[in-house]
C-alpha cells in the first residue's frame, strides 16, 4: 500500500477481496479495498466514479501495487443491516456458521424507509446506457449510519442489462436468473433490472422481526387490506416472483410506492383513497401486464 496510508484495521473479508479502514498523513479516514482480482477493482472502480448519487460510496482513488489492485473510498460508518435480520430467514447459511450476537429488529416504517432510499439510489443505475444491474442487494453490503441514513457498498459485480456474464449474487438475495446459466436457452436467463428488484424484496423480507410477526402481518392483510403494512406486504410480493415478468419492471415505480407508504406508515393509519388507488392500480397493471 502506498506509504502515504496508515492501516487502522480490517473492516471485512470476503472470498476475493478485504477492506481496511486507512487514514492518511492529514488523518483523514478511507475505506480501502484490496485484491488480487484486478479486473473485478477496475469495474467497481468505473462505475464509482460515475454513480453520483449519495446512495453509493464516493470514489478517491486507485492503483496497482506488486501484483494486487487497491481501491480507495469513502469510508462509512454504521451498522452492517445483517445486523437486523431475522435469524430464521431462509438463506444458504455461510461457511464459518452464523455468529452469536444479539437480535435487533426494525419497525416497519424504517424498514420502508430503507427501502425507498435503496430503491431511489438503485434507481439511477436504469439511466445508463444500456442499464445497468447491481446484481447484489443483501443486508450485507447496506450500512446503517448513526444518522439513520442507508447505504450500499461493493459496486464490483455491476453488470449492463442484457447480459449475464456468469453465476453470480448471494443465494437467498440473488434473483433465480442470476444463479442459473441456461445451455439451450440463451436469452433465457439475461438479466434486466427486475434482478435487482428482486433482491431488494428480499432484503426488506429480511428485516422484518420473525416468522410469527411476519403471520400476524398476512392476518392484518386479511381483516385490514388497506393499511400500509398490508399494502406493503403485498409490494414485497410482487418484487419477490420468481419469474422476471412477474415482477415489478421499474426501479422508480417500486421507489415511488415505497415513498407513498412511508409518508402513511408512521404514525399507523390507513391510506388516503388516493394512495390506494396508485398502489392498487400499479399491481393491477403489473399482473394484467403478465396475464397478456
Amino acid at each position: 500500500m502506498k506509504t502515504d496510508f496508515t492501516i487502522l484495521k480490517l473492516l471485512g473479508k470476503g472470498g476475493f477481496s478485504s477492506v481496511y479502514l486507512v487514514q492518511d498523513r492529514a488523518g483523514a479516514k478511507y475505506a480501502c479495498k484490496v485484491s488480487t482480482q484486478q479486473n473485478l477493482l477496475e469495474t467497481e472502480a468505473f462505475y464509482m466514479q460515475r454513480l453520483k448519487h449519495p446512495l453509493f460510496p464516493r470514489f478517491f482513488d486507485a492503483w496497482q501495487e506488486d501484483g494486487e489492485g487497491f481501491l480507495l473510498m469513502e469510508y462509512i460508518p454504521g451498522e452492517n443491516l445483517t445486523q437486523y435480520t431475522n435469524p430464521s430467514f431462509q438463506t444458504v447459511p455461510s461457511l464459518s456458521g452464523t455468529p452469536d450476537r444479539q437480535q435487533k429488529s426494525l419497525s416497519i416504517s424504517q424498514i420502508i424507509s430503507i427501502g425507498s432510499r435503496l430503491a431511489d439510489g438503485l434507481a439511477i443505475i436504469q439511466d445508463f446506457d444500456p442499464a445497468l444491474v447491481y446484481r447484489d442487494v443483501k443486508p450485507a453490503n447496506c450500512i446503517l449510519m448513526p444518522d439513520g441514513r442507508v447505504r450500499l457498498l461493493d459496486l464490483g459485480l455491476i453488470c449492463p442489462a442484457g447480459e449475464n456474464p456468469c453465476v453470480a449474487g448471494t443465494p437467498g438475495f440473488a434473483a433465480p436468473e442470476q444463479l442459473i446459466v441456461s445451455d439451450t436457452n440463451e436469452t433465457a436467463n439475461l438479466l434486466t433490472p427486475a434482478a435487482d428488484i428482486y433482491g431488494l424484496g428480499r432484503t426488506l423480507r429480511a428485516l422484518l422481526p420473525s416468522t410469527r410477526f411476519c403471520s400476524k402481518l398476512l392476518n392484518l392483510c386479511l381483516f385490514s387490506p388497506f393499511s400500509p403494512t398490508a399494502q406493503f406486504m403485498r409490494l414485497l410480493e410482487l418484487c419477490t416472483e420468481d419469474s422476471p415478468q412477474n415482477r415489478l419492471q421499474d426501479m422508480r415505480t417500486l421507489r415511488d410506492l415505497l415513498v407513498t407508504l412511508e409518508q402513511s406508515v408512521s404514525p399507523q393509519r390507513n391510506l388516503s383513497g388516493t394512495q390506494r388507488a396508485i398502489i392498487r392500480g400499479t399491481i393491477r397493471q403489473q399482473k394484467s401486464v403478465v396475464r397478456t
